[in-house]
């Protein structure tokens, strides 16, 4: 050992204290002996600290190696506590070890400290090492706890037998059940029947230690609503064996209902291209019959009967015209126009077009309130 050993020294003889120290140096342990036989002294440099070893006789004139130990177990708990004495009982020896002193020593066998003060200081060593390591363990698991209690996903425990043990609030609030109703569950009852050997292939995947593999689900919470989740099943164990298997979901219902939601915006985007496209091209056709309406009216006689043909087909074409305006409104391929619009008028110039779509066993009757005022708007 090539560090020096600072040592607190309560010895009220001199002599005792210098052969003390003579064998010490002897055997090639090198230190720093404070030596002192005032107790208000002893607790000021117990305060103070930088002290590595606490050696103390057993009884001095006017106070005894149990006041020390007590001083020393209220100001430096942790400092390996050694009495020197002349003679000791083994019952007040068993007691002193019992209270927290390291070890004690004979005066006629002091050739015994060396080792005594080295082991004391390894066992300090270890305790230390010790308490950082249970330090970082309570660390990393109040970490563990705050991730666990506060995390959004839904994490749960499951046995080897298919029994929910443990599960974190959020897990607990998307399917409704109190933290003890949630431990009594059984993995079957998180999804419906159809899903149940899907989610039973999964864990039993889980629990031969096969990697984790993302997939969908349903969980049913206790009121039958259910909520399409997205996760995986991670075995959890020691030495190759799995003794648990640990839930990892998140709920991704609103997420699949907003895909949805897009897919059904690109269709309707898609069907309005596709009416835009037909508009134009029944407008073509519409303007042609139009055309042709209206230069065999031309040749024609007003008292003939033909001509009131034309004329109908004329006022047909324009109503054509009008629908093929409403599909380029709708697939926005034509500007909207507002103007001066009769809601009556409207709604009452729709009751044909509406009656044939429907057919004749839907009965439509339209209700519109009297005096209602005019609004700007397009006519599509």
């Amino acid at each position: 050992m090539n560090e020096t050993v600072k040592i607190l020294y309560a010895e009220d003889t001199p002599e005792d204290a210098e052969l003390t120290a003579r064998e010490l140096t002897r055997q090639g342990l090198a230190h720093d002996c404070t030596v002192s036989a005032d107790l208000a002294e002893i607790e000021g440099l117990l305060a103070r600290g930088g002290f590595d070893i606490f050696l103390s006789d057993f009884a001095l004139k006017k106070f005894s190696a149990e006041d020390l130990l007590k001083l020393r177990n209220r100001l430096a708990p942790g400092l390996p506590f050694i009495i020197v004495t002349g003679t000791l009982p083994d019952e007040q020896a068993v007691e002193l070890l019992r209270s927290g002193a390291t070890d004690y020593i004979i005066k006629d066998r002091l050739s015994r400290l060396p080792t005594a003060i080295i082991r004391a200081l390894a066992e300090k060593d270890e305790r230390r090492k010790l308490d950082l390591a249970r330090l970082d363990t309570e660390k990393s698991e109040a970490r563990y706890r705050e991730l666990f209690e506060c995390s959004t996903d839904l994490i749960f425990l499951v046995s080897p037998e298919g029994g929910i043990t443990i599960t974190n609030p959020a897990f607990r609030a998307l399917t409704g059940r109190a933290p003890a109703e949630a431990a009594a569950l059984r993995t079957e009852a998180l999804v419906p029947a159809a899903e149940r050997e899907k989610l039973s292939t999964r864990i039993a995947a889980a629990i031969a230690g096969e990697p984790p593999a993302q997939f969908e689900t349903v969980f049913v919470s206790a009121k039958g609503e259910e909520k399409t989740v997205q996760g995986a099943f991670y075995p959890r164990g020691a030495g190759g064996r799995v003794l648990y298997i640990q839930g990892i979901f998140r709920d991704i219902t609103e997420q699949r209902s907003l895909e949805s939601q897009f897919r059904q915006a690109q269709k309707r985007e898609a069907v309005g291209r596709l009416a835009g496209g037909i508009a134009h091209d029944f407008n073509n056709i519409l303007g042609a019959i139009e055309g042709y309406a209206t230069l065999g009216m031309r040749k024609l006689e007003e008292a003939d009967p033909l001509r009131g043909d034309l004329g109908e087909i004329r006022r047909a074409v324009a109503k054509a015209s009008a629908l093929t305006k409403q599909l380029l409104v709708f697939s926005r391929k034509q500007a909207i126009r507002k103007e001066p619009v009769c809601p009556a008028a409207l709604i009452d110039n729709m009751r044909s077009m509406v009656k044939r779509i429907i057919g004749e066993n839907i009965e439509l009757r339209m209700e519109v309130a009297p005096g209602l005022p005019q609004l700007m708007a397009d006519h599509g």
